[in-house]
């Protein structure tokens, strides 16, 4: 009966320890990341629901804000509650179940495939080896932001490609805003001449500006874009009279140039808009119009957009070739790089830009389109 006892408990044991030994073989992986230096992008709220969206970049003691050498860093696509300040919203993140943007949330990554070829949207880890990067998608976990003055502490634990990540940074955060206007980086243009398309006797002109990188025909690019649409009398047929062409809202009036504002119907953006991060639409201000010589135009502008309140001014002087539009079969329309005010979740995360790193498998990583010329954190203008 002893040794029948002695039996029956090496078997147990023997069977717990398989158990436990299996158990620890088939548990996810877990690794402590603690990063030392961090850096955010806000991105405005493309999609006018109270929900900012922030990039933030958490990078280990082996690399820097510009990545240099080999390392890990993490990062994440952050829906925030909407602030006037460039600020991290503290609190506890959980990963969005939605398809639409949903406050202290964060985007789990994925794999998707365009024509560019396959890229990463959403949350990942990101491990610079060589000249390649491994990349694994989180999808699942939760992270919690605290903040004290002006420094952060950015903890949780989080399941990217089947394993578990003890995320830990302590420090400051530097912010850039990639909203506000950057006017002085459009370099090229055109000019689209629409006739008179609604019969009302003013013919319809867009002035279409864009930085080095910006497709001026669909304004693809990542860099900052402008369109103004402006009225004139029916006798400009090749060229923009000289004036100053003040915004209005609303009003069918030569010699003005019409506001910005979104055409459900079309789903098209029409009249005056400045694209960046954000679309921003313009409600007031004006566009000083000088005709120089050949396809030479002087552009003075200042303009106010009537979400953010941001009010940016300029000037542009150089060629903007004539493209006769009149044929086309939308004869008014602001082409959105993927987004517009009113557009889906679903469209702004596939097409936003920023919310994208193409660049994931390469050594290179997304390059920040702008900078503030301060090393201190942007400073957002109050909305409206």
């Amino acid at each position: 009966m002893k040794n029948s006892i002695k039996l029956g408990i090496l078997v147990l044991m023997t069977a717990t320890l398989f158990s436990a030994c299996n158990k620890k073989k088939n548990a996810p992986e877990s690794r402590d990341l603690v990063f030392h230096s961090a850096h955010s992008n806000f991105l405005g709220d493309p999609n006018r629901m109270n929900v900012d969206f922030y990039d933030l970049y958490l990078y280990d003691s082996k690399l820097t804000n510009n990545p240099d050498g080999d390392g890990t860093y993490v990062y994440l696509q952050l829906n925030t509650e909407t602030t006037t300040e460039n600020v991290l919203i503290p609190g506890r993140y959980t990963v969005n179940t939605s398809s639409q943007p949903v406050q202290r949330t964060y985007e789990k990554g994925a794999w998707q495939s365009d024509s560019q070829g396959r890229y990463v949207t959403g949350s990942y880890i990101g491990t610079y080896i060589g000249s390649e990067t491994k990349t694994s998608l989180i999808t699942n976990g939760e992270i919690t932001i605290s903040r004290n003055g002006n420094s952060y502490h950015v903890s949780g634990i989080v399941t990217a490609d089947g394993n578990q990540y003890k995320l830990s940074y302590r420090g400051q955060v530097e912010f850039v805003d990639m909203v506000v206007p950057l006017p002085n980086t459009l370099t090229h243009g055109e000019i689209w001449y629409h006739g008179d398309p609604y019969g009302n006797g003013l013919k319809i002109y867009s002035i279409r500006l864009g930085a080095d990188d910006v497709k001026i025909s669909n304004f693809s690019g990542s860099g900052d874009a402008m369109q103004i649409e402006i009225y004139t009398p029916l006798s400009a047929t090749t060229i923009i009279p000289d004036a100053t062409y003040p915004v209005k809202i609303d009003q069918v009036k030569v010699y003005t140039a019409i506001d910005g504002y979104y055409d459900a119907n079309d789903e098209a953006d029409y009249g005056t808009w400045y694209y960046t991060s954000d679309a921003l639409s313009i409600n007031s201000g004006s566009v000083k119009v000088q005709y120089m010589t050949g396809s030479t135009y002087r552009l003075d502008f200042n303009l106010k957009d009537d979400y953010y309140g941001y009010e940016f001014a300029g000037t542009y002087e150089g060629e903007l070739a004539f493209v006769n539009k009149t044929t086309s079969p939308i004869a008014v329309r602001s082409e959105v790089r993927g987004i517009s005010s009113k557009n889906s979740e679903s469209s702004v995360m596939s097409n936003f830009r920023g919310r994208n790193d193409r660049n994931v498998g390469g050594r290179d990583s997304r390059s920040i389109e702008r900078k503030t010329q301060s090393s201190k954190p942007a400073v957002r203008i109050n909305r409206k």
